[in-house]
C-alpha cells in the first residue's frame, strides 16, 4: 500500500499550503485560512511591493480552490477588512486581481481574539477555584 510521502514523491509539483490551525480558528473556515496563508507567503516576494497578484486559475491550481470558493473567500477576508484587491493589467496582457493583506486590521482582531480567550479561560479557572474552596465541587 502506498503511504503518503509515496504519493507525494510522485507529484510533479511537491508544493504545500502552509497554514495554521488557529487562522482557521480565527476566520471559523479552513478555506479562508488556505488563501490567507497563500497570499501571506507571496506578499512581498514580487515586483509590486506587498501586493501579490494571481489569477484565480493560479490560485485553483495551487491550492485547490475553486473559482466559488475563492469568490466566497475574498467577500469574507474583504467584509472583516482583512484584504484588499485591485484589478489591474500585468505586463500590457492581461487583467489580473491584486491582492494585499491588510497586517495591522488582521492582527488587531487577532490579538484581541486571543486576549479574549484569555480572559475568558482565566474567569473560568478563576470559579472553578472559588467553587472549589466552597466545597461545591
Amino acid at each position: 500500500m502506498a503511504t503518503l510521502a509515496d504519493r507525494v514523491e510522485g507529484l510533479e509539483e511537491k508544493r504545500f499550503i502552509m497554514y495554521h490551525p488557529q487562522i482557521t480558528k480565527f476566520l471559523g473556515d479552513i478555506n479562508s485560512s488556505i488563501f490567507i496563508s497563500y497570499i501571506a507567503f507571496w506578499q512581498g516576494k514580487g515586483s509590486d511591493g506587498n501586493w501579490v497578484y494571481k489569477s484565480r486559475k493560479n490560485i485553483y491550481n495551487e491550492t485547490g480552490l475553486t473559482k466559488a470558493q475563492i469568490r466566497r473567500v475574498e467577500k469574507i477576508l474583504i467584509d472583516f477588512g482583512y484584504i484588499k484587491y485591485k484589478d489591474e493589467y500585468v505586463n500590457d496582457y492581461a487583467k489580473v486581481r491584486h491582492y494585499q493583506i491588510i497586517w495591522k486590521k488582521f492582527n488587531e482582531d487577532f490579538d484581541d481574539l486571543a486576549e479574549r480567550q484569555v480572559r475568558r479561560t482565566t474567569t473560568q479557572e478563576q470559579l472553578a477555584h472559588k467553587k472549589h474552596e466552597m466545597g461545591i465541587l
